[in-house]
């Protein structure tokens, strides 16, 4: 429900971050807990896993985001994953025609700036957009929680549904 409620919010971000977790291997394993969901929240779970999906390029999400309206959060991982691959598929010098010496790439330096004006955008006005204020306790109660990492959370998902169980 918290991650049904940030794309209400229209948090693709953290959303991004829950749907993470929840398709984590120590969880996603977990088939007897997951049996006992109510029908409503697998499926809650299943749309939000397609919107987010990474095909084409986050395709979905593209058209959320670009479609959503503000305030938004937008996921910075397709940005990141867009500079990447700017980055890779693109050197810094090209040759130019009649000429030795290659010259900087100006295409790649623009596909660059765009990607970085539209995080910007979004990012500008987001404080004022939101509106948020912080809620004590729950705000200091987030920031003491306790992290796991990814072998102390498999034990934890064995401790819980064994092996032979499943």
């Amino acid at each position: 429900m918290i991650a049904k409620h940030l794309e209400q919010l229209k948090n693709y971000n953290t959303l991004m971050g829950i749907l993470a977790g929840l398709n984590s291997s120590a969880i996603s394993r977990l088939h007897q807990t997951n049996e006992l969901l109510e029908k409503k929240f697998k499926q809650i779970f299943e749309d939000l896993n397609e919107k987010a999906s990474p095909e084409k390029s986050f395709k979905k999400l593209r058209e959320i985001i670009d479609t959503c309206g503000r305030p938004c959060v937008p996921y910075i991982g397709m940005f990141l994953i867009d500079l990447t691959f700017i980055d890779e598929a693109n050197g810094d010098l090209v040759a130019f025609e009649g000429h030795s010496e290659k010259v900087p790439n100006f295409p790649k330096q623009q596909m660059v700036y765009k990607a970085i004006s539209q995080v910007l955008n979004f990012q500008n006005n987001i404080l004022k957009d939101y509106n948020l204020h912080r809620a004590e306790p729950c705000y200091t109660f987030m920031l003491t929680l306790p992290a796991m990492n990814e072998n102390d959370l498999w034990e934890l998902s064995l401790e819980r549904e064994p092996r032979a169980s499943q």
